[in-house]
């Protein structure tokens, strides 16, 4: 009993929040009106649709060839590296199963094939590791940039809020500006060069 009036309370609790939350949402977009007259509060909202901005971007989309350039390199040089340590290993083998050298050289051979594993695997692990940074900062690059020209815009167009497109029910479409960002980011950042 006393669970399902836990459950109960958390039920109603949670509504009461949304619908104060939807309240507050409301008197917001209605332009502050229920709390001040004030034309500072007033809400003049556009959408703009990242997902799509980042899936077309001409910066973004030359970025992933790039990135799918260099892992591809990666790949290849771990299978290249790979079939080299796998015919190692195999005369390794050959060489334990002979018992032809002295244990204590078949030891060391095994430990320093052990050691350059190893280390090959920590050179990859890091490339993959400084690929991954450089993907990130490019594309903290773009949105920043995109944040810059939807605050230009905000200029040009008078208004004082950005919201995601992903994040609305309705918005009309004359005030989605996805497309001028689109267009003024392929201009502002055609290209993000990869140092890698």
């Amino acid at each position: 009993m006393h669970r399902n009036t836990n459950c109960l309370l958390l039920i109603i609790r949670r509504s009461v929040y949304r619908i104060l939350g939807l309240f507050f949402l409301l008197c917001f977009l209605a332009g502050g009106s229920v709390f001040a007259k004030d034309e500072n509060f007033a809400a003049k909202i556009v959408a703009v649709d990242v997902q799509y901005i980042f899936e077309n971007s001409i910066a973004i989309t030359k970025l992933k060839k790039s990135i799918d350039e260099i892992n591809e390199s990666i790949q290849s040089d771990a299978a290249s590296k790979e079939a080299e340590f796998k015919k190692t290993e195999e005369k390794l083998i050959e060489e334990k199963q002979a018992e032809s050298s002295d244990r204590k050289i078949f030891e060391s051979k095994v430990e320093e094939f052990n050691k350059d594993v190893n280390e090959t695997r920590k050179v990859f692990q890091a490339r993959k590791s400084k690929l991954e940074r450089l993907h990130s900062e490019a594309i903290g690059k773009v949105h920043v940039e995109t944040m810059s020209i939807i605050k230009e815009l905000s200029k040009k167009y008078g208004f004082n809020l950005a919201v995601p497109y992903s994040q609305t029910l309705y918005i009309d479409d004359k005030l989605n500006i996805t497309l001028e960002v689109l267009e003024i980011l392929n201009k502002k950042l055609p290209e993000i060069t990869l140092a890698f």
